[in-house]
């Protein structure tokens, strides 16, 4: 529909597994410059080497055999630059294709997608969860070989498609025990993972983002209560510009995340989930912008 947002039948399905809560109040949360992207945009931020050496890590772990190799340049991206550089690398392999790029992000794309030894209901909520335990433990080695992971979190989130399809995403960082790392891993440090409507697991994604960015200052956090003040006189980031904010007693939802645009800071802000009664409405499902 043209802005970030969700379809949900009610916000209770809005759960992301975010650990802040509305319980948590942070006095400060660290402020961080990203050396991810350059100012055109292009990924930059490890070098070559360092994207070889995830690579042929990532190899090792799932024991594949070797079938090639290519390398992705940033004059191929945008262009204009005097100085080349590589900013993804890819392997092929006779179990799934790898790629590292230099933001931080390691993607396995499974030639055959992996399959479960039991059946799988999508709709049965013991299942999604035993089926995401049961892909984190077998992948576990391949997240640790690119980030921290040694008590594996599991969040699973459920939105739908304007049919009313049921879709779920998965991620999952290290729990640490200490509020502020877990808001952190949870935003820079976690893995995806993409398991279809049939159980089946068709690729892994690994963000290790902390290792293009760098700690600059700690930010003093205001209360949500003064946040959502902000919010109600317009004092707000958001793509909605197709319909008004329709008022405090749509907010359906509030927590807080880090957010950025390319080559800028990034900096936690409290995230809004609020219900556009204006938005069409079909099948029983609501529409939900998001608010910054």
């Amino acid at each position: 529909m043209g802005f970030e947002g969700a379809f949900l039948k009610n916000p209770d399905d809005f759960e992301s597994g975010n650990p802040w809560e509305y319980s948590i109040f942070t006095a400060r949360m660290p402020v961080y410059e990203s050396d991810s992207h350059d100012e055109k945009g292009t990924p930059c931020g490890l070098s070559e080497k360092q994207l070889n050496e995830i690579v042929d890590k990532a190899v090792s772990v799932l024991g594949a055999k070797l079938n090639g190799i290519s390398k992705a340049y940033a004059n191929d991206l945008y262009g204009g630059y005097e100085s080349d550089f590589v900013y993804s690398v890819t392997v092929e392999t006779d179990v799934a294709s790898i790629t590292a790029n230099a933001a931080g992000g390691l993607n396995v794309f499974f030639i055959n997608p992996v399959t479960l030894p039991y059946d799988f209901n999508a709709e049965n909520d013991e299942d999604v969860e035993k089926t995401a335990e049961y892909y984190t433990d077998m992948y576990s080695d391949l997240i640790s070989s690119v980030i921290r992971f040694e008590n594996p979190e599991i969040c699973i989130s459920t939105e739908y498609n304007a049919y009313g399809e049921i879709h779920r995403s998965y991620r999952v960082y290290d729990s640490s025990g200490s509020i502020k790392d877990d808001i952190s891993n949870y935003n820079f440090n976690f893995a995806e993972l993409q398991i279809e409507s049939d159980g089946t697991l068709t690729s892994v994604f690994i963000c290790n983002s902390s290792s293009v960015t760098n700690e600059t200052a700690q930010y003093p956090i205001i209360t949500e209560a003064k946040a959502e003040e902000k919010l109600l006189s317009g004092n707000c980031i958001s793509s909605v510009v197709q319909y008004d904010f329709p008022g405090k007693e749509y907010i359906a939802k509030t927590d807080l995340v880090y957010k950025s645009e390319k080559g800028e800071t990034v900096a936690p802000y409290y995230r809004f989930t609020v219900e556009l009664p204006e938005a069409p409405n079909e099948i029983g499902i609501k529409s939900y912008g998001i608010y910054y």
